[in-house]
C-alpha cells in the first residue's frame, strides 16, 4: 500500500510539471511583451516615434496600423510638428514646351529632381503621369505644395461658324486625382484691356491650404506710369486686395513677380534694379 500510495505523487507531478513550465514559458514571455506593450500603449511617447518616420508615405502607412494610431497622426498639431521636422521636399519640375509649326502646341513635361529615396518613387510616378486633360492647350501659372495652377484655351462656337478662343483656368492636385480640378472663375481685366501691360498669378501658404493672388498691371495716360492691382481669390470671387499707383520705369515685359513676405517683387529695367509692392504700399527696395 505503501508502494502505491507513494507512486501517486510520481503519476501526478509529471503532469502537472509541464504545466509549470507552461506558466514559467508565459510568464517570461508577457515579461518581454510588457516594455513593447508599454510603448505602444503610450500616446506621447508613440508620438515621437511617428515623427521620426521620415517620409509622409510612412505616415500614411503607420496611420493605417488602427485607429489609435490613425487619430494620432491626423492630428493637427502633430502634423504641425512632422512638417517642422520635415519640410515638404522638391519632387521636381513641370517643364512647358511649346511648338509653333504647324499650329501652336503646348507640352507638359515632369522632370523630377534626382536622386530621390525609394520611398518616394510612388509618389514621383502620380507627379509625372496626371492627366491634365488635353495638356496640349495648357500652360502652368504657379506651381506648389502638389497644387498646380493652370491656364486653358478654349473653343467656344458662336453663330455662324464663328469660333471664339477663351481662357479657363483651375487647379489641378496629381497627388490626390480624384479630388478632381477646381475650376477658378475668370481673371479680372483691366479696365481699359487696351492699356493692359501684363499680369501674373502669385500663391502664398495660409493655414492649411493656399491662397491665390492676381497680380494685374495697367498703362496710365502719363508715361512711364502704371497702376498695379492684387486681387485675391476667396471663395469663388477675385476680391481686389490693393491697388497703386506707381510713377517709375516700366516693368520689363513678361517680368517675373515673386511674392515674398506679403511683398511683391518685379523686374523694373535690365539693369536689375527692383521695386517692391507691399500690401499696405509701394516703394523702392
Amino acid at each position: 500500500m505503501m508502494d502505491a500510495v507513494a507512486e501517486v505523487p510520481q503519476t501526478i507531478c509529471p503532469e502537472k510539471k509541464p504545466h509549470a513550465d507552461v506558466d514559467g514559458e508565459a510568464g517570461r514571455h508577457s515579461l518581454a511583451v510588457d516594455p513593447v506593450s508599454k510603448v505602444l500603449g503610450d500616446n506621447n511617447l508613440l508620438a515621437e516615434i511617428l515623427l521620426r518616420a521620415g517620409f509622409p508615405t510612412t505616415l500614411v502607412r503607420a496611420a493605417l496600423v488602427c485607429r489609435c494610431w490613425y487619430h494620432l497622426a491626423s492630428n493637427r498639431g502633430f502634423l504641425r510638428r512632422f512638417r517642422e521636422l520635415h519640410p515638404p521636399r522638391l519632387l521636381g519640375f513641370y517643364i512647358g514646351s511649346i511648338l509653333i509649326r504647324p499650329e501652336l502646341v503646348a507640352f507638359l513635361c515632369f522632370v523630377p529632381m534626382l536622386p530621390q529615396p525609394p520611398e518616394l518613387n510612388t509618389v514621383v510616378r502620380c507627379m509625372a503621369n496626371h492627366n491634365f486633360n488635353d495638356p496640349k492647350n495648357l500652360w502652368i501659372m504657379d506651381s506648389r505644395n502638389g497644387s498646380i495652377f493652370t491656364g486653358r484655351r478654349e473653343g467656344r462656337e458662336l453663330a455662324y461658324g464663328v469660333h471664339r478662343r477663351e481662357l479657363a483656368h483651375g487647379v489641378h492636385r496629381p497627388l490626390c486625382p480624384e479630388r478632381g480640378i477646381n475650376v477658378v472663375p475668370p481673371l479680372p481685366r483691366a479696365q481699359d484691356y487696351n492699356r493692359q501691360y501684363f499680369d501674373a498669378i502669385l500663391s502664398k501658404e495660409e493655414g492649411n491650404g493656399l491662397s491665390y493672388f492676381y497680380v494685374l498691371t495697367e498703362l496710365t495716360n502719363q508715361t512711364e506710369n502704371f497702376t498695379l492691382r492684387v486681387y485675391m481669390l476667396q471663395g469663388s470671387v477675385w476680391c481686389l486686395h490693393t491697388s497703386a499707383t506707381a510713377q517709375l520705369h516700366l516693368p520689363l515685359p513678361k517680368a517675373k513677380v515673386v511674392l515674398v513676405d506679403n511683398k511683391i517683387y518685379m523686374v523694373v529695367s535690365p539693369a536689375d534694379r527692383h521695386y517692391c509692392l507691399g500690401f499696405d504700399s509701394l516703394k523702392f527696395v
